[in-house]
């Protein structure tokens, strides 16, 4: 389901909708996301003007931006929608998870950063309740992140009371399986479980291909998930 090459790496079971879904490898740093972007389509031989890439101002929140033209402006919040052809919508991670959602009747596409802090404003939940959507006919895929064996936390994050049943401890530290509570969240909205796929990447164990926030300690450099509606 995963087709990679040296500069990105594409999720295929959208295209026969005529949708562009991937992620960028370390090719990009991610500092000029419409420059980055427009590289990665020129390789692809598909013309997409540099005004038609949407990407956010991320704040990790719950605040989603549903766009259908394109914008001089950055927006802000975690989330995008759109039902627009020849947009392109783009995240920012380098750790956090990238959640892409798409329907394929109506052909909406949406674009989550899921961080912990955003996952507690329950941005997931957020966004299935705008799509406003038939659960059962939604599609999501889960991008590179940093994984239960890597995302360490302490004792203080137990605070954060929804998270408890995804917390292990595990070589006497205590880890957070982000990916579980994810999970939780698509099924417990009527997501089929057979309608989700995790591409069951670590940011941190493969960062040779991907940036991770946690391992090249607090690096500004981002990995780019987008989707782009044909």
């Amino acid at each position: 389901m995963l087709n990679f090459s040296k500069n990105f790496c594409l999720y295929t079971p959208w295209q026969k909708h005529n949708v562009c879904a991937g992620i960028t490898t370390r090719t990009y740093e991610g500092l000029n996301v419409r420059a980055d972007i427009s590289d990665v389509f020129k390789n692809l031989k598909i013309s997409l003007p540099e005004q038609n890439i949407i990407y956010l101002k991320q704040i990790h929140s719950a605040i989603i931006q549903t766009v259908n033209t394109s914008y001089k402006t950055i927006l802000e919040g975690d989330g995008l929608i759109t039902t627009q052809q020849n947009v392109c919508i783009v995240i920012k991670t380098a750790d956090c998870v990238p959640v892409f959602i798409f329907h394929p009747k109506t052909k909406t596409a949406c674009l989550l950063h899921v961080g912990w802090r955003s996952a507690y404003a329950r941005i997931i939940p957020e966004a299935l309740n705008l799509l406003n959507l038939q659960a059962n006919e939604l599609e999501v895929f889960i991008g590179p992140c940093l994984r239960q064996e890597c995302f360490t936390v302490q004792e203080d994050f137990l605070e954060n009371i929804i998270f408890r049943p995804f917390i292990f401890k595990q070589d006497n530290t205590l880890k957070f399986n982000i990916i579980k509570f994810i999970f939780q969240e698509l099924i417990s909205k009527k997501i089929p479980l057979s309608n989700i796929y995790d591409s069951g990447i670590c940011s941190s164990c493969s960062n040779d291909k991907f940036f991770s926030h946690r391992k090249e300690t607090g690096s500004k450099l981002r990995t780019l998930s987008f989707i782009y509606l044909k």
